[in-house]
């Protein structure tokens, strides 16, 4: 028989006596010792493993001394398999998060993304790398997840079991009120400038000098997780406008070349 550390098996132990005596003392004793935690249930012992520290794995023996009240006795004994403490896994990736504003909350059921191979339950812990953009508290296997400032913050989750192994995953959150428009920065350019909305978009930026004269173009995919970030190192200093398109509308910012 194999069990896990922590885990709880109800032995039934039936001692036949020829007299058929109603009264019989048993003890019960484990190699090694104090491995079990033993509960007599009326019905059979009941074992549970890791009264020790759990670090033991292998093979132990249990057995059983049975006495009636003249001093007859008898014994028994069944060999287990206690097997070593495995870690838990993150066994799915976790998605990133994309959240329209400040207040807006998101649940994670975190068991659907660890797990523990010895079915043990789990303790979650939880950190932001900037928690400004998001605030989060758990209760049980639940994680709620509550936007807050503009911005993009990186969330490490780690699951740990009764023994200690634990296993971590992270995901981003990314916390953007499209309804203001995209964000372009800094308007004062030295060498390169950044252009970020929220939800994914096609995004297309045209780059006009004080003549109107077209001076660059770009496309790209981009989103609060993979802002757009537009190279003017080669530009001559002046004034220039940045004509932005993305999702059926144009939006025009100023930027100066240094």
């Amino acid at each position: 028989t194999e069990l896990i550390w922590n885990e709880k098996r109800t032995v039934t132990i039936q001692v036949k006596d020829p007299e058929e005596q109603p009264e019989l003392k048993y003890e019960i004793s484990v190699s090694p010792k104090d491995l079990f935690q033993i509960t007599d249930t009326g019905n059979g012992y009941q074992l549970i493993v890791g009264k020790a520290d759990g670090k033991y794995s292998g093979t132990c023996e249990i057995t059983v001394n049975a006495e009636d009240k003249f001093s007859a006795k008898a014994s028994g004994s069944v060999k287990l398999t206690i097997l070593e403490n495995r870690a838990p896994s993150y066994k799915k990736t976790i998605p990133d998060i994309f959240m329209q504003g400040s207040g807006e909350k998101k649940t994670l059921t975190l068991t659907d993304y660890f797990s523990d191979p010895d079915g043990e339950q789990l303790q979650f812990s939880y950190e932001a790398s900037n928690s400004k953009v998001v605030s989060l508290s758990n209760s049980f296997d639940d994680m709620f997840v509550r936007g807050g400032s503009d911005g993009c913050t990186e969330v490490k989750i780690t699951a740990t079991d009764g023994l200690g192994k634990s296993c971590t995953g992270t995901f981003k959150v990314g916390v953007y009120d499209d309804s203001k428009g995209c964000t372009l920065f800094p308007t004062q350019v030295k060498d390169k400038f950044t252009i970020r909305i929220g939800e994914e978009a096609d995004v297309t930026v045209k780059v006009i000098n004080e003549m109107g004269r077209q001076i660059l173009t770009e496309s790209k995919k981009t989103s609060i997780f993979d802002p757009m970030v537009v190279e003017m190192s080669k530009a001559a200093p002046g004034r220039y406008t940045a004509k932005i398109s993305y999702n059926g509308k144009t939006e025009t910012k100023e930027i100066i070349k240094l």
